[in-house]
């Protein structure tokens, strides 16, 4: 086990091990940097939709600030290159993509009837700021 002998991905035996370590966590890095883009785009489409205010969207986006990570999707993306990626996303269920937004801070629920043209319009204006 690479474990027991101290080889592995991180056990350093050659530069190979160290690469692999090194693309393996830039990967995680870019995850982490989508989810918290996501988070805030979450936000916003929960506070569109009326669920919540504008107070708990930029509580939100503290938060995530506060972790150095981003708020804001690439910019070199537009609303319909995000509504194919989603559209195979692994919360799609039967051909309807599910959502996780807010109904408050802290109380998250599953949304199952998006309304696609209020999602395209907060990518829209989500990727105007960025």
């Amino acid at each position: 086990m690479a474990a027991a002998t101290g080889a592995g991905i991180s056990g350093g035996v050659g530069c190979e091990g160290h690469d692999l370590t090194q693309l393996l966590l830039r990967q995680c890095q870019v995850v982490i940097e989508a989810v918290a883009a996501g988070m805030v785009l979450a936000a916003e489409l929960s506070r569109d939709l009326g669920w919540i205010d504008d107070e708990a969207v930029e509580r939100c986006r503290a938060l995530i600030v506060a972790a150095h990570l981003p708020v804001k999707a690439p910019g070199e993306m537009d609303s319909e290159q995000f509504m194919a990626l989603m559209a195979v996303d692994k919360k799609v269920l039967d051909g309807r993509l599910r959502l996780i937004l807010m109904q408050a801070l802290g109380q998250s629920v599953i949304a199952e009837q998006v309304d696609l043209e209020a999602l395209r319009a907060c990518l829209d204006k989500h990727l105007a700021k960025a």
